[in-house]
């Protein structure tokens, strides 16, 4: 099993680094009451963490000047709607082949080692990393996707959260709740909708989204595990899947109870 090591060869190979998947990761921030107690375990620490790609960019800390090669794992790279922590790696280009790294394959299987040193949460958890190692062998196969229902109809009540596109990832932006057929709720204000299950179309009247269309569907862009969603749009155009490339829109998906 061979280490790619970037730099400082003699002392990285002699700390200790407990090791876990991002999967792992999930089950036990799941089980945390208290966020505050998993950020204090894993803050400072030295992991070797297993995951699949998402994403290779590059990025700048314009205080220091210093270019990064950032990687995005997850647990499976096709599990988008129901991701609950993102690990950021970051490697500095000036200790690492980055053209070695640009050839890594979205989706392959890589263990990662380096130090902890932050934390964001904003619908999911990003866990930042500062990188020293990463190995391409020895990953576990993908984890099997969970059989799940077939998608309802309707819209289903309940708890949206909301993502676009900056170009480079889907960010989370907020989360609304359908409470009946007539009304939700985007924080603490409620506004009114209309639904037609015959065209799959909701206007929103009243409350924060007023103006907003969207459009119920269960299988297509940005959805390939077939859940519940709603495409919107703020003109109150009704939202062109077919041709939605570059388009304006937001994507809401529901968050299974």
């Amino acid at each position: 099993m061979t280490w790619l090591l970037l730099g400082l060869l003699g002392r990285i190979g002699s700390v200790s680094a407990q090791s876990l998947t991002i999967a792992q990761l999930e089950a036990e921030w799941d089980r945390y009451a208290s966020k505050d107690a998993f950020y204090t375990k894993y803050k400072g620490q030295t992991l070797e963490v297993t995951g699949h790609l998402d994403i290779i960019s590059t990025d700048r800390d314009y205080s220091t000047n210093q270019e990064f090669k950032l990687l995005e794992l997850v647990v499976n790279e096709k599990s988008v709607l129901n991701r609950k922590i993102t690990l950021d790696v970051r490697f500095p280009t000036n200790s690492v082949d980055a053209a070695a790294l640009d050839r890594l394959a979205k989706g392959q299987p890589l263990t990662v080692r380096g130090t902890v040193n932050s934390f964001v949460l904003s619908g999911s958890l990003r866990m930042r990393m500062n990188g020293s190692q990463y190995r391409l062998s020895g990953a576990p196969a993908p984890e099997p996707m969970p059989q799940t229902k077939a998608a309802p109809a309707d819209p289903p009540l309940g708890t949206y959260s909301v993502y676009q596109s900056d170009g480079r990832r889907f960010k989370f932006q907020y989360e609304f709740r359908l409470l009946d057929r007539n009304r939700y709720q985007l924080y603490d204000k409620v506004g009114t909708y209309r639904y037609n299950p015959a065209t799959k179309v909701l206007r929103f009247i009243t409350g924060s989204l007023t103006a907003f269309t969207g459009l119920y569907y269960t299988k297509g862009r940005n959805n390939d595990e077939g859940k519940p969603a709603i495409a919107l749009s703020w003109d109150g155009q009704v939202p062109d899947l077919a041709n939605a490339f570059g388009a304006d829109l937001q994507y809401a998906y529901f968050n299974i109870p």
